[in-house]
Parts: C-alpha cells; sequence; structure tokens
C-alpha cells in the first residue's frame, strides 16, 4: 500500500524545506535526492516543492526580467515555469530514477506531469 499524498509532501515540505529557505536556483545547482525504495511518489512530490520554490523566487526576484524567460502567466494570476526551465531542473534528478526497474519509468511520468500542466494552460 503506497503511502499517503497528503502525508508524503508532509514528509517532503518538513525534511527539504529548511534546506531550500532562501535559496536561489543558483544555489541549488547539484541538489539531489534518492528515494529508491518505493514507487516514486517522494520523488514526485520533491519535484512539485521545487517547482514551487523556484517559482515563488523568480516571481519575487525581479518578475519582470524573469517573465517569458523561465515563468510566464498561464492565465489571470497563475504563473508556471516555462518547460524549458522545468526539464532544466528535474532533467538532472531523473538520472538516478533508474536505480530499480520500477522507477526507470519515472522520468517519462514526470515529463508527463509537465506537458499535461501546459495542456492545462491552452485555451480549449
Amino acid at each position: 500500500m503506497p503511502t499517503p499524498r497528503y502525508i508524503v509532501d508532509a514528509i517532503v515540505r518538513r525534511t527539504l524545506g529548511p534546506h531550500l529557505a532562501g535559496k536561489a536556483p543558483a544555489d541549488l545547482m547539484g541538489f539531489t535526492v534518492a528515494d529508491i525504495c518505493g514507487s516514486g511518489i517522494f520523488l514526485l512530490s520533491v519535484f512539485e516543492l521545487l517547482a514551487d520554490h523556484y517559482l515563488t523566487w523568480y516571481q519575487v526576484n525581479d518578475r519582470a526580467v524573469h517573465t517569458g524567460r523561465t515563468i510566464y502567466e498561464a492565465g489571470a494570476g497563475l504563473w508556471r515555469l516555462t518547460f524549458e526551465k522545468s526539464v532544466a531542473f528535474c532533467w538532472p534528478m531523473s538520472v538516478a530514477w533508474t536505480l530499480t526497474p520500477m522507477l526507470s519509468r519515472l522520468p517519462a511520468s514526470l515529463l508527463l506531469k509537465l506537458i499535461e500542466d501546459r495542456r492545462r494552460d491552452r485555451p480549449a
């Protein structure tokens, strides 16, 4: 039975939050996380936490400079990292995900998550 998502998110926030606090994306180059014991839900939660951290940092630290290059407004007040930026920071994480056969599917799962977010941004 997988760990419930709300518990995973709480563990990830409490464990990694202090390490991310106040750090710019450049400060987190080489940041890695390992989860070799389960379904990969912890790694997906880490990705979402990092994406939120990066997005907030880019919005707070000279938004005008980052708009269009690293972030964009997908709707009224709805900001997102560009696809390229999301891939650039998550791709190094995906290299370590192939430690077990089950985890070898995670890079594809993460890429699908990135694409899913972009599909929601397109008008119907």
